[in-house]
């Protein structure tokens, strides 16, 4: 066993990957961003949908607060901004591009969408969205990881309490206000928004990241579990009561990371996990998560090809998202381990290190 390793660190990372492949095995069978979808739905169904959400939706602030919580308690001189990026950044950003581009012979070849040369250089050149649901985050963590040194080398002249003041300004920006414009949205006032910058704390994304630095530090660790436990369930009902809350006044609301009592879930969690003090069957937990971020690229590919097959099958949709989840799974922990094995360039592409 690696002893450089953070047991707890690899089990949270193992459940922000099944998170994310349950969110995407359950948009591909309930197809649930179709409001018309929803108006179907028995009220177990929305439930187990909603709720699904908020469980799926976990991964992404995981995986943020994992990168705070490592990366952002470094100490980053020039040479080793530079080996960062180098290592890093460098590594990322080739990834990335090799996925564009596996992605767009997807998208052409596979499931035939209208091929267009300017549109294809453009997206894989990262001037223009891929239209492949998760591939946002990729640009997104780019972009974190060029600015991680300069926001490690403030941090460490800053004490914890001025770190969470900022932090709450910044979630009352990016959280709270836009939480509270969604609710006048829905009763049919619009056309209002947040007008303060956020420069360049990253919004949302950054403050998870930050909170992941704030969870190294012990900021919360006087919380005891059973509030936290607590907290969590409450900030889970509030968050499927208000999926359904929404979509019964006919708004479409696709649940997504600033709304604020899922990041309280997450935050909670996250911090309930950092508090374990041994993990069973590491060994197991250890090769799931060490191909976590290279199932993250690869699953989406068997999710769009399999999905339908599991679709045509007469049993309950609740039944099929479970089964579409543990063959995409499989597939895919199989494939990254295959690609892993490919001399020189395998580590490479599925960027791990």
């Amino acid at each position: 066993m690696n002893k450089t390793r953070i047991q707890w660190i690899d089990f949270a990372r193992v459940l922000a990957i099944l998170t994310v492949v349950f969110c995407h095995c359950l948009d591909n069978i309930y197809h649930i961003i179709d409001p018309n979808v929803v108006t179907t739905l028995s009220i177990s169904s929305k439930i187990f949908v909603f709720d699904g959400y908020a469980i799926g939706r976990l991964g992404v602030p995981f995986f943020l607060m994992i990168t705070g919580y490592l990366l952002l308690d470094r100490v980053y001189d020039s040479e080793k901004i530079t080996g960062f990026w180098s290592r890093n950044c460098k590594h990322l950003l080739i990834c990335t591009i090799i996925w564009c581009v596996i992605y767009e012979a997807f998208l052409i070849f596979v499931l035939h969408q209208d091929f267009n040369l300017v549109s294809v250089i453009s997206e894989i050149l990262l001037l223009k969205p891929l239209n492949i649901s998760h591939f946002w985050y990729m640009p997104m963590i780019i972009g974190m990881y060029i600015l991680i040194p300069f926001a490690s080398t403030a941090l460490r002249n800053l004490d914890n309490e001025i770190i969470f003041k900022a932090v709450t300004f910044f979630l009352i920006i990016c959280s709270i206000i836009p939480f509270i414009l969604l609710i006048l949205n829905i009763y049919g006032i619009d056309g209002l928004s947040e007008q303060i910058s956020l420069g360049y704390s990253g919004g949302i994304y950054g403050i998870y990241i930050v909170i992941g630095y704030l969870i190294k530090k012990d900021y919360f660790k006087s919380i005891n579990n059973y509030k936290l436990i607590l907290t969590i369930i409450i900030s889970a009902i509030i968050t499927v009561i208000f999926q359904i809350f929404s979509f019964n006044h006919d708004y479409a609301y696709y649940l997504w990371y600033e709304f604020p009592f899922l990041l309280i879930i997450s935050v909670c969690l996250f911090e309930l996990i950092s508090r374990l003090k041994t993990i069973k069957f590491y060994n197991i937990i250890s090769f799931l998560s060490k191909f976590s971020f290279a199932v993250f690229l690869i699953h989406i590919i068997f999710v769009k090809t399999i999905s339908q097959a599991i679709i045509n099958i007469n049993i309950n949709s609740s039944i099929k998202v479970m089964i579409l989840m543990m063959v995409v799974l499989l597939l895919s922990y199989l494939s990254a381990h295959i690609i892993y094995k490919i001399p020189k360039i395998g580590k490479y592409i599925l960027y791990i290190k």
